[in-house]
């Protein structure tokens, strides 16, 4: 009885026994610890996996480097083909700022995809969808169905000039990608006719180049070897001509405007009056005056040069990017419009401008017979549809690349937004290229005071601290 009494009180008194505080917290905080371990652990393999699946990367350069245009955005979402972009290199010797920006494009739309030919590997690739020349190592080929669209790595990068004289390089991959893309899924190429016969100035390459990166093509014509403007006609370009057209070839313009077609007309400042020409333009609200513009205001010209026009850019439709950008447009010696009828300015002087009619006086200042402005110096037309079927611009030097250098290409944007605008193919307009910034992080003194202090100084008090805080623990739990 005594035995069973005294085994029954011993159950009790184990039962009844609590573990001790140390051994407990000693238990908890081992728990705490594995505990954590893991979490940072799969943590770290979950936010591994979701940035190796999402493609997550964030562009922090100043202009966006990385990062597509809103343009080139809207036509690769818009796909409904299939695009297969070819680096003519293997993957570890492209460069890697340009797959970054070709990756954009994949990542924008499901219809594109990235491939890689070493042209060691794959010698004949290229040789199907290069027409002239031969394809050059680390170039890019566009590829849709049959159709294939070659880019020479030096369509990557190009040069500007600000109006001090200071170069500087620009990426332009992504227009000339985005221009191939357009290329390669389009049915047809829309084509430009440049007239000749009348003494017109060459289209400067580069401008020409511009044009044809938007998917155009370009045809020489001569009316007096041909009945009438050909049916592919998408435009019918005059630039600077001489001498004036003669009274049926000019009909035969005017038929082809009659019928729909239209007219990009570029004047000379060289030339005497061109009647023809100019009745073809008065026709659409765009008349043309005597003398060349001289602009008063000091904000609207190139310092010094009171005819180097830096005219306001209008609000258009064709024209509201660079207007919203405060992009400069630099006009050389410009003719002025005056405009009537369905006809609009483009870009115009200010109110204080005047035309300078007697080009061989000695001075620019005002005289007697100079026209009072403002005037117009580019200008379109719209026909009854609302669709611009007329566009007039008053200098031809500003269509010149070394002009076109002193604004950073905004007067090529220009050229090529017009053409676009004529074509209703808007979402081409405005894809830039972009300037490489070697802009340096700069710091004030009291900033680099701060950040020592925190490295020296600061880092390690706290890193001691909870060390200290660490053993305090431990050697309570003991």
């Amino acid at each position: 009885m005594d035995m069973n009494f005294k085994i029954k009180n011993r159950k009790k008194k184990e039962k009844n026994q609590t573990v001790p505080v140390g051994v407990k917290t000693k238990k908890a905080l081992g728990a705490f610890s594995a505990t954590s371990i893991v979490l940072v652990i799969m943590i770290a393999i979950l936010a591994n996996v979701l940035i190796t699946k999402t493609d997550w990367s964030y562009d922090v350069t100043d202009n966006k480097l990385y990062t597509l245009s809103e343009q080139s955005k809207k036509i690769v979402k818009n796909l409904d083909q299939d695009v297969t972009i070819y680096f003519l290199s293997s993957k570890k010797n492209t460069d890697d700022g340009y797959l970054k920006i070709v990756n954009q494009y994949k990542k924008n739309s499901k219809h594109v995809s990235v491939k890689f030919r070493d042209m060691e590997l794959y010698p004949n690739f290229a040789k199907k969808y290069v027409s002239s020349g031969t394809a050059e190592e680390g170039g890019i080929i566009v590829v849709c169905g049959e159709k294939g669209k070659y880019i020479s790595p030096n369509d990557f990068v190009g040069t500007s000039m600000d109006d001090s004289g200071n170069y500087s390089t620009e990426v332009t991959l992504e227009p000339s990608v985005t221009s191939a893309i357009n290329y390669v899924t389009s049915d047809d190429t829309p084509v430009i006719y440049l007239l000749s016969g009348h003494g017109e100035l060459e289209l400067d390459s580069s401008f020409q180049s511009s044009i044809e990166r938007d998917n155009y093509e370009f045809k020489e014509l001569n009316l007096l070897t041909e009945s009438k403007v050909p049916e592919d006609c998408e435009i019918l370009m005059i630039n600077g001509p001489t001498s004036d057209i003669n009274s049926a070839d000019m009909k035969k313009v005017k038929k082809y405007l009659n019928n729909g077609g239209k007219l990009f007309y570029v004047c000379n400042t060289d030339a005497d009056t061109l009647k023809n020409f100019e009745s073809i333009l008065d026709s659409y609200g765009i008349g043309i005056n005597d003398g060349i513009v001289v602009e008063t205001d000091g904000s609207m010209y190139m310092q010094g040069y009171p005819t180097y026009l830096l005219p306001t850019i209008e609000a258009t439709d064709i024209t509201s990017a660079l207007a919203e950008n405060k992009s400069y447009i630099l006009m050389p010696v410009s003719k002025g419009f005056t405009l009537t009828g369905n006809a609009s300015a483009l870009l115009s002087t200010s109110d204080g401008a005047y035309s300078k009619v007697n080009l061989e006086s000695e001075t620019v200042d005002k005289e007697s017979g100079d026209i009072n402005g403002p005037f117009s110096v580019a200008a379109e037309s719209m026909n009854d549809d609302g669709e611009i079927q007329v566009v007039a611009i008053g200098s031809p030097s500003m269509m010149m690349e070394e002009i076109d250098q002193y604004v950073s290409g905004t007067n090529s944007d220009f050229v090529s937004n017009c053409v676009n605008g004529m074509t209703d193919q808007e979402e081409k307009i405005s894809i830039k290229a972009k300037e490489v910034s070697n802009d340096t992080a700069t710091y004030t003194t009291a900033a680099v005071q701060a950040v020592s202090f925190v490295s020296v100084i600061g880092i390690p008090v706290c890193i001691l601290i909870i060390g200290l805080i660490v053993v305090i623990l431990r050697k309570r739990s003991k």
